[in-house]
């Protein structure tokens, strides 16, 4: 199995962020809804902290809710997205300086299927 893709990006510290991806199984191809079974699993961490593999947040989230049949476009390619979640202030609170890992688990046919995003929060008083 090939190392999961981790999406890096610069968030602000404040407000809801929408990470958003192309999610592949094992073989390379596009994921559908029909191809996932029960929930998504994802946990949040705080790598900057002095405990990195404890979770900050944790939940489940609905396949349909955040997986898509087709893909959406975006300015990422011109392939496009199957993904997209959101995450609120009232789930993580991020703080400036920091680098959060939201870790996604997919059940898949063939196994679990990882989706990584590392968000390093800058803080509005950086601006």
């Amino acid at each position: 199995m090939p190392e999961p893709q981790i999406f890096r990006s610069i968030v602000w510290e404040a407000g809801p962020k929408r990470p958003t991806a192309r999610v592949v199984d094992h073989t390379g191809q596009v994921v559908t809804t029909g191809d996932l079974t029960g929930t998504i699993a994802l946990s949040v961490y705080d790598i900057s902290s002095s405990t990195p593999t404890t979770a900050i947040f944790s939940t489940n989230r609905v396949i349909g809710n955040t997986v898509f049949d087709s893909l959406q476009p975006w300015e990422v390619d011109g392939q496009g997205y199957n993904f997209q979640d959101l995450v609120t202030t009232g789930e993580v609170v991020l703080e400036g300086g920091h680098t959060y890992r939201l870790s996604y688990r997919f059940n898949g046919a063939n196994g679990t299927i990882p989706l990584l995003f590392d968000w390093r929060a800058r803080g509005l008083i950086s601006i």
